[in-house]
């Protein structure tokens, strides 16, 4: 499935050196289509990444929706580019302005974000938990939401650097929240605010249930770290929802007035969970200088080798031959596969797969055209 063509072509249209923001629709296939980060990783490692930062910018937005929005298996199997990312963070992150700068600054929020799911693989890549689920992660031991805690603040810490890092790069006295480059800058922040939330509201949730368990001294620092993150996030939240930009895309939550007082156990019934809104019918403004080239061939794919040519011919077959048994009313255990895959493995990625392109007739009918075409047989 890594073979696919559709994703591939998604992510070289998504990730360009245009400065403009990741069009919806791009990102929105592949989230869609993926169903690992083989075929994403597989596709950014041809890209310049470390020599055009505007191109790192952007794969830096599409992989951040990936790990929040796309297939379980990204976070666990996007680790091993973990080095990569380092040393990229680290090599923009001897510039001083620009998006250099943002880049660093992103890439080490993209490696906190993913060594924190490795560590705590209870909370998904969206951070979306009821308070059962977060009672859980903890397991019952005051130790554990200690360190989850700090873990959280780590990570929370990483968002604001990133929020403070694009304010900082644009000149708030202009509009510029109505220009290509400064919606460039900005889109990302979509993501941000939707991880700031969870993780505000977990922190505040985590540290009553502490002040539960330990004496108020021993979480002093706690209370000190949580106060400052606090008014960065509130001062954030407030300067994000005046920005043009943002006010048809998302509704953004505004921080009380005032910070919890932990040391008051009955406050806790005052916390009200910060809620972000994204309208069904918003996506990514379109710059209307930019030339839209979703209709024009592409002549950068490279012709497939012959041995890749009959791996997608096998993908196909199988397909087919899943569709074939749906109709028919066939029992799904009786359906023959082609290729080296074990059967059961290739069962369960051939459906999900499957079903995913059936939820789009368009994508289905355009992936189906490509494969037919690359595999020969068309």
């Amino acid at each position: 499935l890594s073979l696919s063509l559709y994703p591939a072509v998604s992510i070289n249209k998504a990730i360009n050196t245009q400065e403009v923001a990741v069009k919806e629709k791009h990102a929105r296939n592949i989230l869609t289509l993926l169903v690992c980060a083989h075929t994403f990783w597989a596709a950014v490692n041809r890209l310049p990444l470390s020599s055009n930062a505007v191109l790192c910018w952007k794969f830096c937005h599409v992989f951040h929706k990936l790990l929040r929005d796309g297939h379980p298996n990204v976070i666990k199997d996007s680790m091993r580019n973990k080095a990569d990312l380092t040393d990229m963070s680290r090599m923009w992150g001897h510039l001083s302005e620009g998006y250099g700068k943002l880049c660093s600054i992103y890439l080490k929020l993209l490696i906190t974000k993913m060594e924190f799911h490795i560590k705590n693989p209870r909370f998904p890549g969206n951070l979306q938990m009821s308070n059962r689920q977060l009672e859980e992660a903890g397991e019952n031991d005051v130790n554990n939401f200690f360190q989850l805690t700090v873990e959280m603040f780590d990570y929370l810490e990483c968002e604001l650097n990133l929020f403070l890092g694009v304010f900082s790069s644009l000149d708030m006295s202009r509009s510029v929240s109505v220009t290509a480059a400064g919606q460039c800058r900005l889109a990302p922040l979509i993501q941000v605010i939707l991880d700031c939330s969870h993780l505000y509201d977990y922190t505040v949730k985590l540290l009553f249930k502490l002040h539960s368990c330990l004496p108020a001294d021993t979480l002093q620092g706690h209370r000190d770290r949580f106060q400052e993150q606090f008014k960065k996030l509130k001062s954030l939240f407030y300067r994000s929802s005046n920005l043009q930009y943002f006010k048809r895309l998302i509704q953004i939550p505004q921080l009380p007035e005032n910070p919890p007082n932990f040391l008051r156990a009955s406050a806790l019934s005052e916390h009200i969970s910060p809620v972000v809104v994204i309208p069904a019918e918003s996506s990514s403004p379109e710059s209307e200088h930019v030339v839209e080239t979703d209709d024009l061939v592409d002549t950068d794919i490279p012709v497939l080798p012959v041995h890749k040519q009959v791996a997608l011919t096998g993908i196909f077959l199988n397909v087919i031959h899943l569709c074939a048994a749906v109709i028919g009313n066939q029992n799904f255990k009786d359906v023959v596969f082609v290729g080296e895959g074990k059967p059961e493995e290739m069962k369960l990625e051939i459906a999900w797969f499957t079903g995913r392109l059936f939820y789009d007739n368009h994508i289905f009918f355009s992936f189906l055209g490509k494969l037919l075409q690359a595999s020969g047989l068309y």
